[in-house]
């Protein structure tokens, strides 16, 4: 594993990339389809080793820990980048964790330079748990159906969530896999409906379903509170430049106290993310537990956040052509994705025993 000078640099590197890539103007042109752009910025995120975060050094990956790739999901989401950076960085830390050596073998190097992309199907409607996943192999064959994949018609495999909350992966080239399109808030992260028509499937020996998850909130909690951050820092500078009555909006005391309240919001989240994923990275025995509370109340801040940064801008804010609706539609994935915040919270208290 890099050492703290190393992952500093690196998560440098990200961001300063992430700033060049993706001005408002050109994340625009991406948000509307323009499909060369998402696909540099996809590429540049690629060489920079950022298909392979999760994933040991022996297959070509950076080998980060939890902490490191969440900072760094930070950071994606501080820009809004588009692409399914977030499934491809589970899939490849799924493999990783329950893979067999002839499954690492095959696929890791291959994520790791973004040869392939890779995406999750563990979702069925509202069916978010582990526990409640229903698709079951019957000779090494699935049949049934997955909610809110990403990237499904780029990507090569998938990690399908199976019953008993095991996992296995699917080529998607098999013509037995259908795609059928949702209509989503955020383009910056299009889904589907993958269905399975007697697909083959290739278990992953080991049981990583219900730990798959947690990491999964942990790194979408990175990522809202990277958005809520921008959400905050837009819109504090547009308020001191933007003039009322003969002076800038920011001297108002409404307009001061509506800052301080955003700001207090989410002082404390990129700190509690990071804790989180320390526990997950170590096993500690209320990890889980961490991560569904994390997962309810970081989602729900930038939800917040970007709705009153939103209303904040007064009438442009509504607009297609500002930017505050990429990061509000990315709020709404974000609460949503993985199950929304009362799902997790119910989770808690099972955890707790109440």
């Amino acid at each position: 594993m890099p050492d703290t000078d190393d992952i500093a640099a690196l998560i440098e590197g990200v961001e300063s990339f992430l700033q060049e890539a993706c001005p408002v103007d050109r994340l625009h042109k991406a948000f509307d389809g323009d499909e060369e752009i998402a696909g540099a910025i996809w590429g540049g995120m690629m060489e920079l080793g950022l298909g392979g975060v999760a994933i040991p050094e022996e297959y070509g990956g950076l080998g980060l820990g939890l902490v490191g790739v969440s900072m760094i999901s930070e950071r994606i989401g501080w820009a809004g980048a588009p692409g399914p950076w977030l499934a491809h960085t589970l899939a490849g830390l799924a493999i990783t964790r329950a893979g067999s050596d002839r499954q690492k073998a095959a696929w890791l190097p291959r994520l790791a330079t973004g040869e392939a992309v890779a995406t999750l199907a563990l979702h069925e409607l509202e069916a978010w748990g582990a526990d409640q996943w229903t698709l079951h192999p019957v000779a090494d064959r699935i049949s049934g159906a997955k909610d809110y994949v990403m990237a499904a018609d780029t990507a090569a495999i998938a990690i399908v969530g199976l019953a008993g909350g095991r996992l296995g992966l699917v080529d998607l080239s098999d013509p037995s896999v259908k795609r059928e399109d949702f209509i989503v808030q955020d383009r910056t992260r299009p889904v589907s409906r993958l269905v399975f028509e007697e697909t083959r499937i290739d278990p992953l020996p080991a049981d990583f379903g219900a730990g798959l998850l947690d990491v999964a909130a942990v790194l979408v909690c990175a990522d809202a509170h990277g958005g809520s951050e921008r959400s905050v820092h837009d819109v504090s500078e547009y308020s001191n430049f933007r003039v009322q009555f003969g002076q800038v909006i920011s001297q108002f005391q409404a307009v001061k106290h509506k800052l301080a309240d955003l700001a207090l919001a989410i002082y404390f989240n990129g700190a509690y993310y990071r804790r989180v994923a320390e526990q997950l990275e170590t096993g500690a025995p209320d990890a889980s537990l961490g991560a569904a509370l994390a997962k309810a109340l970081i989602t729900e801040t930038f939800s917040n956040v970007a709705r009153i940064a939103t209303e904040s801008y007064g009438g442009i804010g509504y607009t297609w052509q500002h930017s505050a609706h990429i990061w509000l539609r990315r709020a709404m994935f974000d609460y949503a994705w993985l199950g929304a915040p009362a799902a997790h919270r119910r989770r808690a208290l099972e955890l707790i025993g109440w």
